[in-house]
């Protein structure tokens, strides 16, 4: 991996509260990739914005927002037994 110049742009410090199982994931993709946590944190944040004004320029956004919602609820469902799959592997729901 080819590692960016160092930006002389002023950086500042936030404090954020994030589960701990996602820190872990990002500590082990920053390790994987030779960079450090907030480095990989920022690079996360860049991306995650990027997809979202692409989203948004295209008039995409909203649809995006309601479909992570409906997986959201799909999940959920999913582990309160009231979606499951049948015999043949259909999707029924719970009666």
């Amino acid at each position: 991996m080819v590692k960016k110049e160092k930006s002389k742009k002023v950086k500042e410090t936030y404090t954020l509260t994030i589960k701990p199982e996602i820190i872990e994931e990002v500590d082990r993709v920053a390790k994987k990739v030779d960079v450090s946590r907030s480095q990989m944190v920022e690079n996360l944040l860049g991306m995650a914005l990027d997809d979202t004004n692409l989203l948004e320029k295209a008039g995409f956004l909203e649809l995006a927002i309601a479909g992570r919602k409906m997986i959201q609820s799909f999940k959920e469902k999913i582990l309160k037994g009231e979606i499951r799959k049948d015999e043949s592997g259909d999707v029924e729901l719970a009666k």
